[in-house]
């Protein structure tokens, strides 16, 4: 049986992370592994950028940050609560004890909005607890750092756990260069975290980022 992993994904916004994270979980989901994604409900936006969709939704198509659509056959759960996300874990666990593969592929989208305490249970998934008789492979994406250059925890303590971590870039909006930052156009000037899309932020290189006031 293969070691438990986690990959991570991150960088700034509209650099590819989710798309990287769709195909991870289709190239799980055509392996005939259990597949299932998460999504924090502060992380979900609606047509105006904003959070708001119910606490469980399937997709069947989602489009990434930098205008891609990518369409997915497996399940996707918005979730609240820690006890929402263990109780997901350990019915996917469950399905992947009784499948052909043993493999149980998780896939984390948006970690930054994640609670901290969030991480002890991606501590056990990576020591077998919830089931010791399969595989279990973690992929998460999530921005490394605030628009204000200030790095998200969580994001650095999956990294720190991480068996690959994969650093991605975006184009500036400004001059076309290389971006690793994130910069805030609108929305509350002092909210770090901030549900929204090309209405609030944009991607910037460290020559044209500008940290907001």
């Amino acid at each position: 049986m293969s070691q438990n992993s986690l990959i991570v994904f991150t960088g700034p916004m509209f650099s590819g992370k989710t798309l990287a994270l769709v195909n991870a979980g289709l190239r799980a989901s055509y392996a005939q592994q259990e597949v299932q994604a998460f999504i924090p409900v502060a992380g979900l936006r609606n047509k105006k950028g904003r959070s708001g969709p119910p606490p469980k939704i399937i997709f069947t198509r989602i489009k990434t940050q930098n205008g891609e659509e990518a369409y997915i056959d497996f399940p996707v759960t918005a979730v609240s609560s820690l006890e929402e996300l263990e109780d997901q874990i350990r019915h996917t666990s469950a399905r992947a004890i009784l499948s052909r593969t043993k493999v149980a592929t998780f896939l984390f989208d948006e970690v930054q909005f994640l609670q901290q305490e969030a991480i002890p249970i991606i501590e056990r998934m990576l020591d077998g607890e919830y089931a010791r008789s399969i595989t279990t492979r973690i992929f998460a994406s999530g921005l490394d750092m605030d628009a204000w250059k200030k790095p998200f925890s969580v994001t650095l303590e999956m990294i720190a756990r991480a068996n690959e971590v994969y650093k991605f870039s975006a184009v500036c909006f400004s001059c076309g260069a290389d971006a690793i930052f994130t910069q805030k156009i609108a929305g509350s000037a002092n909210q770090r975290v901030e549900a929204g899309d090309s209405d609030i932020y944009e991607a910037r290189c460290r020559q044209c980022h500008i940290i907001p006031e």
